[in-house]
C-alpha cells in the first residue's frame, strides 16, 4: 500500500479524497496520511475524515524517511503551477507528476 498526501484541502481536495476511498473499494492502493495546504483557517482540521498535516513544504520532512506519492488538488491552473515549481526538489527525488 502506498502512502498518499493530498495538496489542498477544499472542495476538490475532498473530490481527491472520495475517488482514493472509491479506489481503495476496489484493491487496497492508497492510505490517504492527510492533506497540505497553506492556508492558515485550515491548520490542524479534520476535512473529509483527514488531517491537515501542515502547510506544503512540510512534505520535504515527510520524504525525508518515506516514499510518499501525492497529488495536488487544486482547481486553479496557475496555483497549481506554482505549487509544481515549489516543489521542484520533490520531483528530483521521487519522481513527481
Amino acid at each position: 500500500m502506498k502512502d498518499m498526501i493530498i495538496i489542498g484541502a477544499g472542495d476538490f481536495g475532498r473530490e481527491v479524497a472520495w475517488l482514493i476511498e472509491d479506489i481503495n473499494k476496489r484493491q487496497m492502493t492508497y492510505r490517504v496520511l492527510g492533506y497540505l495546504d497553506d492556508a492558515n483557517c485550515v491548520q490542524g482540521q479534520t476535512v473529509h475524515n483527514y488531517k491537515v498535516l501542515g502547510k506544503i513544504e512540510f512534505l520535504k520532512s515527510l520524504c525525508d524517511n518515506n516514499e510518499v506519492c501525492c497529488v495536488i488538488a487544486m482547481q486553479d491552473t496557475i496555483a497549481r503551477k506554482l505549487i509544481v515549481e515549489r516543489l521542484d526538489w520533490f520531483s528530483k527525488c521521487y519522481h513527481f507528476r
